[in-house]
């Protein structure tokens, strides 16, 4: 690679070489050598290449999927969410040691005990003190898909001071990896008026619900005020 001299910095092709511009410095480097669409596709050397893609490609379409499924409780506006939301996904797809090489995926990474755990830390929700606390003491029960969670005291929690009631709801994602398609199920809801102590509260279906691919529970929360210009927050948490 050369510098270009001169007032004038070219960009482009003239022959066999190639003229670009970065950072206001002008280079120019001999055309060819570079990747393109037939190499990659063909060429043994690109294979590690054609994997990544593959799987990459994978995460960003369960991305997608996994947030139109936590809807209206995720942080699809927040700054920097979406690259968030991939480099968690791609790091279950590098947890799953039983597909192979550019067919490893987010399903066989869920199936780990540190998989489930990333998942269900990962902040998909507006950061919220008050559902963390009730997070780490809540117990849920796989089989009834029952959820019980504990009793609160409003004055420890400042963001509650100005909250006149809690709407909570349990959610099952039937989610299928494979056609990349789900089912969502509102399980149970209650709308919480909130005072000073509150006791401990149940979210479950009358009858569990049946299961064909992955279930995926979540819990989506509304702070409501009544004061003038405070609106609701909303947030979640994978159970």
């Amino acid at each position: 690679m050369a510098r270009q001299k001169g007032i004038i910095k070219l960009s482009g092709t003239i022959g066999d070489i190639n003229f670009y511009v970065a950072k206001g410095k002008g280079y120019a480097r001999k055309a060819g050598g570079g990747f393109n669409s037939k190499s990659i596709k063909t060429k043994d050397s690109m294979q590690r290449v054609r994997e990544n893609g593959s799987e990459f490609g994978h995460c960003s379409m369960v991305k997608r999927k996994l947030l139109e499924a936590f809807k209206p409780y995720v942080l699809k506006r927040e700054r920097g969410f979406h690259g968030k939301c991939m480099g968690l996904l791609l790091k279950l797809k590098g947890l799953d040691s039983v597909s192979k090489r550019g067919a490893r995926n987010v399903l066989g990474g869920l199936q780990t005990l540190e998989g489930q755990r990333q998942f269900r830390n990962f902040p998909f929700g507006k950061p919220m003190k008050f559902l963390d606390a009730i997070a780490y003491q809540w117990h849920f029960e796989t089989i009834s898909q029952r959820l019980t969670l504990p009793s609160f005291i409003r004055s420890d929690y400042d963001e509650l001071m100005s909250v006149n009631d809690i709407k909570i709801g349990l959610f099952m994602i039937d989610f299928d990896f494979e056609a990349l398609e789900f089912q969502k199920q509102l399980l149970d809801h209650k709308t919480i008026s909130i005072q000073e102590k509150n006791p401990s509260q149940t979210l479950s279906p009358a009858s569990a619900m049946p299961i064909s691919h992955t279930a995926i529970f979540y819990v989506g929360l509304e702070l409501v005020s009544e004061i003038a210009g405070k609106g609701s927050v909303l947030g979640m948490r994978v159970v």
